[in-house]
């Protein structure tokens, strides 16, 4: 009896293990056990021996190209889908690319030979590739269901009896409608066509008008911009080239959105809204979503279709508005100015300047005097006092802007510049708290703050960082105290 169950045991171990081997044929079998990974051209065809390439889907209507080359061999396509619209343009280079994707089948796997096609779902396939030829012969292409691993799918040539695998991005290029065919739509602005732009931005509220003068422009920003709304003052260069992009934007992806699905692209209220008006009397609308992912979405009064562009396209739509517009208050260069007087509580200064274009301050063509007297006073290391006062003059830097502030106007400042082309320009500096002034242009609130210390700060030995007052202040005693013309500040 003994001897009867050592022999029954091993019995029993290997009839296991023979049907744990037939389990895992047959499974390994159901799960594509059977590919061959291989690197083989199964189909491939040029586009200018196509005379027609139709997708047929189950899913949505047919996708067909007509592809026509004349007698000297140039291939062109004509996109004859249902979906075609009769007032569009088709890109001819974006069917060239999209036919030479489809026209060339390279199987990365060879799945099985006379299977059963319902597996792979090529008994009833979701898409039919039917290339006619111009000699007159076609073929058609199976694409079925994706691979487990959901990289690939199954395909086969119609009438063979071999299931290939190839990448499943063939099927997404299956899928493309007449919007992925539609020519760039380039915006192509010029800035002499251009009277005034418009930017809006739903993040702060953001609302400026510019005026678009190309007498002013540069071979730097190409235009000058110069902000009429909601305050006035000279566009800063990022702006500048914000509007360069806005004017060479090019649409090139269109998308699908329907109605109800604008929200989810953040288009049934834009985050952004440029408008641009010609002399012509045209304006031109461009709504743009928030930024998803690294894409705006987008619609204009140009195209009737959505699209979408890369964020790369707008490098400075989320700059902040002081970095907008010109960062000073009232930016001169020294040969514009005839004289500048300032007024501080009950005392005051005169500051009258002859500089020639082209020269320097301190040269000795230019004629400098603060309330009448000689101001060309230099430190023992060349540094001209006056140029301290004139820089801190023309550079006072904006600090923020607050739109919503209605200050009384109670002027503790007053500065008054005035151009060799009779311009003056006229500023006032209201407190606003300790630490800042509002701004006030020709007695009208600016909109614009600057810090206390752009009025009011010594900087001791630091001639680059003086306040206004303080730096008049320093050279009406430089004109004091000089020997010889030449002053050095105390050290501390």
């Amino acid at each position: 009896m003994n001897k009867l169950k050592k022999l029954i045991v091993p019995l029993v171990i290997m009839v296991l293990l023979i049907v744990g081997l037939i389990v895992f044929v047959i499974v390994k079998k159901n799960s594509g056990g059977e590919e061959e990974e291989i690197d083989y051209n199964v189909f491939t065809v040029a586009d200018d021996q196509l005379s027609k390439f139709t997708v047929v889907r189950k899913e949505k209507p047919d996708l067909v190209i007509g592809v026509n080359v004349d007698a000297s061999g140039l291939v062109t396509y004509e996109y004859l889908s249902e979906d075609k619209d009769p007032a569009a343009s088709y890109s001819d280079s974006s069917i060239s690319s999209f036919l030479k994707i489809m026209c060339s089948f390279y199987a990365n796997n060879l799945v099985i030979k006379n299977g059963n096609l319902s597996e792979y779902g090529l008994s009833d396939p979701e898409y039919k590739l039917v290339y006619e030829l111009r000699d007159g012969t076609s073929t058609t292409i199976l694409l079925g269901h994706d691979t487990y691993d959901n990289v690939s799918c199954y395909f086969m040539i119609e009438g063979s009896d071999t299931v290939y695998s190839i990448a499943k991005i063939k099927k997404s290029y299956a899928d493309y409608s007449s919007l992925d065919f539609l020519q760039a739509q380039l915006l192509d602005i010029k800035y002499a066509d251009v009277t005034e732009v418009q930017f809006d931005r739903l993040s702060d509220n953001a609302h400026l008008v510019a005026t678009c003068n190309t007498a002013e422009s540069s071979s730097e920003s190409g235009s000058m911009f110069y902000f009429v709304k909601p305050f006035k003052i000279k566009a800063g260069s990022y702006f500048s080239s914000l509007m360069s992009q806005i004017f060479e934007l090019e649409i090139s992806s269109y998308t699908d959105i329907p109605d109800d699905q604008k929200a989810m692209y953040g288009l049934d209220n834009p985050m952004y809204h440029f408008g641009i008006s010609k002399k012509t009397g045209e304006k031109v609308e461009l709504y743009l979503s928030k930024r998803i992912g690294d894409y705006y979405y987008g619609y204009s009064n140009i195209t009737d279709k959505y699209f979408v562009i890369s964020y790369l396209q707008l490098s400075y739509i989320d700059n902040s508005i002081t970095a907008l517009i010109d960062e000073f208050v009232a930016y001169y260069y020294a040969d514009e100015i005839a004289s500048v007087t300032g007024n501080y509580k009950d005392q005051s200064f005169l500051l009258e300047m002859d500089v020639p274009k082209d020269t320097r301050m301190s040269d000795d063509s230019t004629v400098l005097k603060l309330d009448k007297r000689d101001a060309k006073i230099f430190s023992s290391s060349g540094r001209n006092y006056c140029s301290v006062l004139f820089e801190a003059l023309a550079t006072i830097k904006i600090d923020g802007v607050d739109t919503e502030a209605k200050p009384a106007f109670d002027s503790e400042m007053t500065l008054t510049f005035n151009t060799k082309n009779y311009v003056t320009y006229k500023v006032d500096f209201v407190k606003r708290n300790e630490n800042s002034y509002y701004v006030f242009v020709d007695g009208e609130y600016s909109y614009f703050y600057v810090n206390s210390k752009e009025l009011f700060y010594n900087a001791g030995q630091d001639t680059y960082s003086y306040g206004v007052w303080d730096a008049y202040l320093l050279l009406k005693t430089a004109i004091d105290e000089n020997i010889g013309g030449i002053y050095d500040i105390p050290a501390n």
